[in-house]
């Protein structure tokens, strides 16, 4: 979802329209900072 361009909000959103949960931003946003830079050893180096 981050990789298509949505925000974090629209992630939090979207989350709750698929699970019927709440993802709190922050938390998006510490995850998304976390699994960036794993995803970018597999695919880019």
């Amino acid at each position: 979802m981050f990789g298509r361009g949505m925000s974090d909000k629209q992630i939090s959103e979207k989350m709750y329209e698929l699970f019927g949960c709440n993802f709190v931003i922050d938390m998006i946003s510490d995850i998304t900072d976390k699994i960036i830079p794993e995803i970018q050893v597999m695919f880019f180096y």
